[in-house]
């Protein structure tokens, strides 16, 4: 329950801060925001298209939590792979 938690909170701040990071980062590389009202207008024009169902908003939004999803999973696997290697009889017991 405390990991679900912990990724909930995680989804959620990536929600709101990564709003804020492609704006400085657009800012730093290409200048001001063209569109209305700066930061406000894109993050109600991303936070539109996710409520719309755009595939590339909603992984704006997710990726980091995808990455840090496939870190995991790669450490877990990593890990279960070398206590296979090592005969560990913990590692079979989680084979069927």
């Amino acid at each position: 329950m405390k990991s679900l938690r912990l990724w909930i909170a995680f989804t959620l701040f990536c929600v709101v801060a990564v709003p804020v990071v492609v704006f400085l980062g657009g800012l730093w590389l290409a200048g001001p925001y063209a569109g209305e009202n700066g930061f406000l207008g894109m993050a109600r024009t991303l936070y539109g298209d996710v409520l719309s169902g755009h595939a590339g908003a909603i992984g704006l939004l997710l990726s980091p939590v995808a990455i840090i999803a496939v870190w995991r999973m790669a450490f877990y696997a990593r890990k279960l792979i070398a206590a296979q290697q090592s005969g560990s009889p913990a590692a079979s017991a989680g084979q069927s």
